[in-house]
């Protein structure tokens, strides 16, 4: 999880209440907003394959939903030439079936 390119948190740790109360878990937070930049960055390029280092967090995110959003439109089309890893997940079938 990244906040606002200032905190980010890394780990098998679910907002579950058997991840929070039983469950051996363990999460690394991160409180430095360079590292955490520099963290969204590369994630960001790996998933995007885009470098969103000339975008402040709110622009790159905005770019995420729109490559995303691009690429399940192009899967849905029948399209296979995706522009990095991210994908919108359509609300209707979520769950139901595995189309990636």
């Amino acid at each position: 999880m990244l906040i606002d390119d200032v905190w980010a948190t890394v780990g098998s740790s679910n907002l579950h209440r058997f991840s929070l109360f039983g469950n051996g878990e363990l999460n690394a937070a991160i409180s430095a907003p360079e590292a955490v930049r520099g963290f969204r960055i590369e994630l960001f390029k790996e998933h995007l394959a885009q470098d969103t280092a000339l975008l402040d967090d709110r622009a790159a995110l905005r770019l995420f939903r729109q490559i995303a959003h691009d690429n399940r439109q192009k899967l849905d089309h029948g399209d296979p030439v995706w522009q990095g890893l991210a994908f919108a997940l359509d609300a209707t079938t979520y769950g139901r079936s595995s189309q990636i």
